[in-house]
């Protein structure tokens, strides 16, 4: 009875807090070039890293198909990407649909799919890669993870673990395209 009682606390706080992946633990360092990757988008085109510049402030959101909080924040994340025109964009990137060597798990990709069109997400996903991986995939412990990327395509602010809602999270843009991360 009593591991009932631990188990179900831990589940518990792993849907309010954030889920656990399979990696490390996040970078907390100084500003990181987040350009040297490449892979491919959900529907197959070639993408590299140069897609984080040229934007004022990006938002690299980590989620996977069985985190209930990545689930939850995505119509807010999808309706946030709407409201900074050319300043601010939202990238995904669905870790579970591939493994550490860029190898697409087709079934996954497919509930990645489906995740998409239930919750209305229309901002780009990208798929995991062995550059992706290698970069900071790797080091990502909990999901949902988020990082900001500046112009650059390099890291500013902080790193953000676990969900969070609309109101949060465009509190965390403002500040940032204020130049609060500085």
């Amino acid at each position: 009875m009593k591991r009932i009682v631990v188990f179900a606390l831990l589940a518990a706080l792993l849907l309010t807090a954030g889920c656990t992946s399979s990696t490390g633990s996040p970078d907390t360092g100084d500003a990181k070039d987040m350009t040297g990757f490449s892979s491919t988008y959900i529907d197959g085109t070639a993408v590299s890293g140069d897609v984080l510049k040229g934007t004022r402030l990006t938002m690299v959101n980590v989620w996977a198909t069985y985190c209930a909080p990545c689930l939850r924040e995505m119509p807010d994340l999808e309706r946030l990407s709407h409201e900074y025109g050319d300043d601010f964009r939202i990238i995904g990137i669905p870790v579970d649909a591939a493994d550490r060597a860029g190898r697409t798990d087709a079934e996954v990709l497919g509930e990645v799919r489906s995740i998409l069109s239930d919750t209305g997400v229309t901002y780009p996903q990208i798929l995991p890669s062995a550059s992706l991986f290698a970069l900071f995939l790797n080091d990502v412990q909990f999901i949902p993870y988020t990082v900001f990327v500046d112009e650059n395509g390099k890291t500013v602010g902080e790193e953000y673990i676990g969900g969070r809602s609309y109101e949060d999270w465009k509190a965390t843009v403002d500040e940032l395209l204020k130049g609060g991360a500085e």
